[in-house]
C-alpha cells in the first residue's frame, strides 16, 4: 500500500505555461478566436488517455491522464494549475477510468497494467493524498478497464477484458472494497472491445460487444442474478471497429449504429423494442471511419450520425429525415488525418458547430455551422505536431467552450 501525500504538489502559474512570448488574445467579429495555448507541460512521454473530473470536489474540472509510465492529476486552483504526479515508473497503462469506488463521495481511480497482468486502484482520501491498492495480478494481458455498478447494487463495480484469455472480467466490489473476481463472458475473439447499456430498458446494465475479427456484434443480456446471455445482433459484417448506441427512429427503444472499415459499411440495427434487429445500410461507399458519434446536428429532435475519416481526409454527416432515412452529406473533404470530433455552438449563434484534430494537417479545425447546414473550415492558427486526444470542455468556468487536448508527448489547453 503507498500513500501520495500533497507534498509532491506543486502551483504553476498560467503566466509560466504559454506556448511563446505572450501575444495579445482578441476576437475577431464573425469569428470564433481562441487564447494563445496553454501548455500544461511539455515533458510527458505519449499521452494516450484521459479523464475530466472534480477530483477535490471544489467545483473546478480536473484532469486524470496517464503517459507511457506515469500517472498525473492536473488540478486546477482559480487561476492556477496544480500538478500532481500520483504514480511514477508504471509503464504500459493500458486504461484508466474514474468513479467513487469506496463510496466516501471522493472519485478514486482505476487502471490496468498490461505487460504485468494487474489492475490497480488508487483512493482518494481527501486533501490531495492517494492510496494505492493492488486489485488483482491475476490478469491475462488486461486492456479496456470501466467503473460500473454492473449489478445495481450501489457499489461500483470494475470491467476488463483480458486480451489473451478472450475474456471480460467482473471485480464485483463487495461494499468493503475487496473484489470478487468472475469470468462474464468467455469470447472467441482477442480483439474486441465492449460497452455498458441498458439495451433492453428492464433496469440492468447489459453489455455490447464488438469484434474486429470474427463478422459479428452481440448483446449480453443480464437478468439481474449475475447472468448474461448472448444475443446476436451482426453476424455478417467483418472488422467492426466503432458503434454508438442512440434511437435513432424516436420509438422509445435504444438502436444501434455500427462501422465497419473492411466492409466500408455503415449499417443502422434498429430495435424493434423486443431486442431484434432490422439491420439497415446508410453507406457502402465508407473510406476507414477513424471516429464515430451521434448528435442531433440541425437540432430537428433526430439523432444524425457523424464521423470522421482519417484515411479520407474528411468529416462526413448522416443526416437522420425520420423514418429511418439517412441522407448523406460530407461537411468538410480537406482535414488531412481526421480524428476526434466534439460537437457544440462555438461563436453561440444557436447552431451547433465540430472541432476536428487531423493529424496530418497538425491542425485543430473549428467547422462553423451557418444555420443552412452549411460548415466553413476555420483552423485554430496554431501549429500541432501528432494531435490526437481533444475534448471541448468550459475548463476555466467561463461559460465558454474551451479545447484539451494532447500532442507529442504536451498537454495542451486553449481558453476561448
Amino acid at each position: 500500500m503507498k500513500t501520495i501525500q500533497k507534498s509532491r504538489y506543486c502551483i504553476l502559474p498560467l503566466v509560466f505555461l504559454f506556448l511563446s512570448a505572450l501575444l495579445t488574445s482578441f476576437k475577431l467579429q464573425g469569428q470564433v478566436q481562441f487564447n494563445d495555448p496553454v501548455y500544461i507541460s511539455k515533458s510527458f512521454g505519449y499521452i494516450n488517455m484521459h479523464r475530466i473530473v472534480d477530483m477535490d470536489q471544489d467545483g473546478d474540472l480536473d484532469v486524470v491522464f496517464s503517459d507511457n509510465g506515469n500517472l498525473y492529476l492536473l488540478e486546477r486552483i482559480g487561476d492556477h494549475y496544480g500538478m500532481i504526479v500520483l504514480l511514477s515508473n508504471k509503464p504500459d497503462i493500458k486504461s484508466l477510468d474514474v468513479g467513487d469506488i469506496d463510496s466516501d463521495g471522493n472519485p478514486d481511480i482505476s487502471f490496468s497494467i498490461f505487460s504485468s497482468n494487474s489492475i490497480y486502484w488508487l483512493q482518494n482520501t481527501g486533501n490531495r493524498e492517494y492510496t494505492l491498492h493492488v486489485l488483482s495480478n491475476n490478469e491475462n494481458g488486461p486492456e479496456n478497464l470501466i467503473i460500473v455498478d454492473l449489478d445495481g447494487d450501489g457499489n461500483v463495480d470494475i470491467l476488463s477484458n483480458d486480451f489473451y484469455t478472450k475474456r471480460i472480467i467482473w471485480h464485483k466490489n463487495n461494499g468493503y472494497q475487496s473484489f470478487n473476481r468472475q469470468t462474464v463472458i468467455d469470447y472467441s475473439e482477442m480483439n474486441f472491445y465492449f460497452a455498458v447499456k441498458d439495451l433492453n430498458l428492464d433496469g440492468n446494465k447489459d453489455l455490447i460487444l464488438a469484434s474486429n475479427g470474427t463478422k459479428q456484434l452481440e448483446w449480453y443480456k443480464n437478468d439481474g442474478t449475475e447472468n448474461f446471455e448472448s444475443h446476436p445482433i451482426i453476424e455478417d459484417l467483418y472488422c467492426i471497429q466503432h458503434f454508438c448506441c442512440s434511437d435513432y427512429n424516436n420509438d422509445g427503444d435504444i438502436d444501434i449504429v455500427a462501422v465497419s472499415e473492411s466492409d466500408e459499411l455503415i449499417v443502422i440495427c434498429e430495435n424493434d423494442g423486443s431486442q431484434n434487429f432490422n439491420l439497415q445500410p446508410i453507406s457502402d461507399t465508407l473510406s476507414q471511419a477513424s471516429f464515430v458519434t451521434t448528435y442531433d446536428l440541425d437540432q430537428d429532435n433526430d439523432q444524425d450520425i457523424l464521423l470522421s475519416s482519417y484515411v479520407g481526409d474528411k468529416v462526413s454527416w448522416f443526416k437522420n429525415t425520420g423514418s429511418q432515412n439517412f441522407t448523406y452529406g460530407e461537411i468538410i473533404d480537406s482535414i488531412g488525418g481526421a480524428k476526434n470530433l466534439s460537437v457544440l455552438d462555438f461563436d453561440n449563434d444557436g447552431n451547433l458547430d465540430i472541432c476536428v484534430s487531423a493529424r496530418h494537417d497538425k491542425m485543430i479545425y473549428k467547422l462553423l455551422n451557418d444555420g443552412n447546414e452549411n460548415f466553413e473550415k476555420e483552423n485554430i492558427g496554431i501549429f500541432f505536431d501528432r494531435i490526437w486526444n481533444i475534448n471541448m470542455v468550459d475548463f476555466d468556468g467561463d461559460l465558454d467552450p474551451d479545447i484539451l487536448g494532447s500532442h507529442s508527448g504536451k498537454a495542451v489547453w486553449m481558453a476561448k
